[in-house]
């Protein structure tokens, strides 16, 4: 099945390639160093509070590398191929005609998407960040009894295996 990129995404994607070289760098460098979070609200909290961005852009952002995060490990491919066999694509494809039509340029489009690869290629490779944050926010809440104690630092004193 092909990927679909939701159209309530697609601002925040724009919002991300809005911003300077390096202050995308300043975003990579925040979601790098917050460390594991069991969920996108506290993972887009710290990296907001780290860069000063807004934290709705952030958390959007963080919504869209977390699905991203979670398609890719489903599928058990390569970073580089998922993206440019199944993300580019199916960007392209969730462009709106009007958006075409006012849009960019052929070479445009074609920088903006290796910004965004470049970004993606980082990002994704986050598995203690985005990966704990992906993976861990639907475990903590499909599941009737707590397995994570309040504080993640003390050992628990049981297993769950999901």
């Amino acid at each position: 099945m092909a990927l679909r990129v939701p159209q309530q995404y697609l601002p925040h994607i724009q919002s991300l390639l809005e911003f300077s070289d390096e202050r995308i760098q300043q975003f990579l460098g925040a979601l790098a160093k917050a460390g594991s979070k069991f969920n996108v609200n506290d993972l887009s909290t710290d990296v907001s509070n780290r860069t000063g961005m807004p934290r709705r852009i952030v958390e959007g952002v963080v919504q869209v590398l977390t699905n991203l995060y979670m398609a890719r490990e489903n599928q058990a491919v390569p970073l580089a191929k998922f993206l440019d066999e199944q993300v580019g694509p199916a960007l392209k494809r969730a462009e709106k005609p009007e958006d075409k039509a006012e849009g960019y340029t052929a070479e445009e489009a074609e920088a903006r998407w290796s910004k965004f690869r470049t970004f993606l290629m980082v990002a994704l490779a986050l598995d203690d960040t985005v990966g704990a944050a992906a993976k861990a926010g639907p475990v903590l809440t499909e599941h009737d009894i707590p397995i994570f104690r309040r504080n993640p630092m003390r050992r628990s004193s049981y297993t769950c295996c999901v």
